[in-house]
């Protein structure tokens, strides 16, 4: 763990594994699950939306590969994961807001995003830090505006939707993936209502 104003999991887990964390994940198949996610979510040109928890910035960049014409936010609590992300943004010629920055202290006003997705960071918090970050999601949701979760599933297949449900999100939904990386992974949703 590291500290950065408070406490947080490095990207990669410890900052020297962090040069080694993309080409890792590739090759173990996280861009096509990543995939999964932006399809799922119904990204548009003209909207606003948030990557939470971006680390290295690889869903940001498929982000705005997908929907060139969207306003894209980025947040992350690792300096040198952002530091990377920043870097890829520029080689790639992508203009992405990246900002330091915790999930259940957003630093934006409520309603700003038609869509916040967050890939395999959820799992790094405790149950009540997660209900925190859940909250804050839906308070920077526009009405209508939806949460898209990739992330490795906890004890039962669908409590992220009963979590979603309790932070008072509506329309929620939870799919079971195929395991990845020997543990089962989800996706779920929910939308703020309008």
């Amino acid at each position: 763990m590291h500290t950065s104003q408070r406490p947080y999991i490095p990207a990669a887990g410890v900052d020297a594994a962090l040069p080694f964390y993309d080409p890792l994940t590739i090759l173990a198949g996280a861009r096509a699950r990543r995939g999964r996610l932006l399809d799922r979510a119904g990204l548009g040109a003209g909207q606003r939306v948030l990557d939470l928890g971006c680390g290295t910035g690889e869903l940001s960049l498929a982000i705005k590969r997908a929907q060139p014409a969207l306003e894209l936010c980025a947040l992350d609590p690792d300096p040198l994961a952002l530091a990377r992300a920043r870097a890829k943004a520029e080689r790639a010629g992508v203009r992405v807001e990246l900002q330091q920055g915790f999930g259940d202290a957003l630093p934006y006003a409520a309603g700003t995003f038609a869509r916040v997705l967050s890939s395999f960071v959820l799992h790094h918090l405790d149950l009540a830090a997660q209900r925190r970050v859940l909250s804050e999601v839906l308070r920077v949701l526009a009405p209508g505006g939806s949460f898209h979760v990739l992330d490795f599933a906890r004890s039962a297949q669908r409590q992220l939707e009963l979590d979603l449900r309790e932070a008072g999100f509506s329309d929620t939904q939870c799919e079971p993936e195929p395991r990845w990386l020997f543990q089962r992974i989800v996706y779920a949703c929910g939308t703020r209502a309008a």
